[in-house]
């Protein structure tokens, strides 16, 4: 694990031309981004106008250049989410567009250069786009609290998995903003702006547990209930100590792929250079994640963050934390900690007890109710929690893992990532790279229990691999490395499930029958 600064939202592979060229020359889902890699035959040339034009199967041939270029390349090119050039640049209402395969970018003197894609783009599209109230783009796609936003001159559009994409403008807009937008407890908006019940010209805008009303006469915004405060989502089959599930039961690590998933265009390609010795390592105990649980009783401790990127979580408020805490021998450090009074995980990076208290690289938190995924993301390549897709020792001994798991591996691709990923650590610039969020499965067609020589713990993860599959969560040392928790307390279960070593290979398991997913829903 590897915690970076955040990266561009966009998934980039291996541009099909020199990079030397591109170097010189002067953003699905519904809104999450997808993996595109650029065909053989797609050429790269200088155009009239100072930037390149891009020759692509099914799309023509089209210069990009300019401020539009430049953010088109720093994105990825071709093989980001925006795919292939459709158009050449060309006036809009207030400024420039070019138009690509999965999206487009626009400019403006006042506003430069910005992508929009996927199911924001429909909306923006739909509501009339540049020309629109809208108006032009002022910040690329961004994760915000349980789903993405793009910002635009006069108003936002939020996108969740649960709400789709609506807009929010104008006096709505600034009290939305003021009480925490996606975070607070009105949540993601449902419908568009509207005509409020007293009919035109008052407005309202309905969110997932409120409405914001304006009215015309004093222009005043006022927050009405539509419906009782729904409670958090439970995390499924009662997580607590020693049993069940963390997160909320729709959550990307909780939701079983669906039937006949549609596959990234280079699974094949991409599954091999997972898998090149046919195994796949567990980190059992050197890099195994040991947990911990809190209570009231738990004295409360100060932790220092030593990494200077930004406001670490773990520095906020003091953190309940055991006598026995111990990190992880590895070099990640690794530890996680379960609150069960504030109901957090909070995950630490390269910890280690001082004599006023404890220290770690870094650390984040997140709601054990939630997504996966705190305020400030987690401690992983990724930005998931820790304690997303670990696999617990109860859940060995018990032989069953009802989750979604996690891996890390040296094949992270450099330039993007996928949701649940809300950042990347990748290094990797090759074709066959994976991005980090990215779901793999096991073909469900594969008869696990009758594998030969399989063992209690390879059929537990065979299994969960096939239900639920798994997401690349961080860079690693290795082709392929799931995350387990490290024992620490009682009698180790991994033995007797046939994990018979550190970083033991699962070799019954066929690894050549994972397959990549496009995105992490299927669709």
């Amino acid at each position: 694990m590897r915690p970076r600064v955040h990266r561009l939202l966009l998934v980039g592979t291996v541009l099909i031309v020199s990079p030397a060229f591109l170097a010189g020359a002067s953003s699905a889902s519904p809104a999450i981004p997808q993996a595109r890699v650029a065909s053989a035959a797609t050429t790269a040339s200088p155009g009239p106008h100072g930037g390149i034009v891009y020759t692509c199967p099914g799309s023509g041939s089209h210069e990009v250049y300019g401020a539009i270029g430049a953010k088109y390349r720093a994105l990825g090119g071709p093989n980001s989410v925006l795919g292939c050039p459709t158009s050449d640049e060309h006036v809009v209402p207030g400024g420039r567009q070019s138009d690509f395969v999965g999206g487009i970018v626009d400019w403006s003197l006042t506003t430069a250069a910005h992508e929009v894609h996927g199911a924001i783009l429909s909306k923006y599209r739909a509501l009339g786009g540049p020309g629109s109230s809208l108006a032009l783009p002022i910040s690329d796609e961004h994760v915000v609290p349980g789903g993405w936003q793009s910002d635009f001159v006069r108003g936002i559009v939020d996108w969740s998995p649960v709400t789709a994409a609506h807009e929010v403008h104008g006096a709505i807009l600034s009290k939305y903003r003021a009480l925490g937008g996606p975070g607070s407890t009105l949540g993601f908006p449902l419908t568009d702006e509207q005509n409020a019940p007293e009919g035109p010209p008052n407005r309202q805008s309905k969110f997932q547990h409120d409405s914001i009303h304006w009215t015309a006469a004093s222009g005043a915004t006022t927050v009405t209930s539509t419906a009782p405060p729904a409670p958090t989502p439970p995390p499924a089959s009662g997580f607590g100590v020693g049993t069940g599930r963390p997160f909320a039961s729709n959550s990307a690590w909780n939701s079983p792929v669906v039937a006949s998933p549609v596959l990234d265009s280079n699974s094949d390609a991409i599954v091999t250079s997972l898998t090149p010795k046919n195994a796949a390592y567990a980190d059992l105990y050197e890099f195994g994640s040991p947990i911990f649980n809190s209570d009231a009783h738990t004295p409360q401790q100060a932790v220092t963050c030593t990494m200077p990127w930004g406001t670490c979580d773990l520095q906020k408020q003091p953190i309940r934390i055991p006598s026995n805490a111990t990190p992880s021998t590895g070099s990640d450090g690794a530890m996680i900690v379960i609150d069960w009074v504030s109901r957090l995980s909070c995950d630490f990076w390269q910890a280690q007890k001082t004599s006023n208290g404890w220290q770690a690289s870094w650390g984040t938190c997140a709601s054990i109710d939630g997504s996966g995924s705190g305020p400030s993301g987690g401690s992983t390549g990724a930005g998931v929690n820790v304690l997303a897709g670990a696999v617990r020792t109860y859940e060995i001994a018990q032989g069953k893992i009802d989750h979604a798991l996690n891996f890390a591996t040296d094949n992270s691709c450099q330039n993007g990532y996928r949701f649940p990923a809300t950042k990347t650590d990748g290094s990797s610039p090759r074709g066959d790279c994976l991005p980090e969020g990215s779901r793999v499965q096991l073909d469900p067609s594969v008869d696990v229990d009758a594998l030969p020589g399989i063992t209690p713990g390879e059929r537990a993860v065979a299994h969960a691999l096939q239900t639920y599959g798994a997401y690349n969560r961080d860079n690693g040392g290795a082709p392929i490395a799931f995350g387990f928790e490290k024992p620490t307390t009682g009698v180790d279960p991994y033995p007797a499930a046939g994990f018979a070593w550190d970083y033991y290979d699962m070799p019954h398991i066929p690894w050549n029958k994972l397959r990549v997913l496009r995105q992490w829903d299927g669709r």
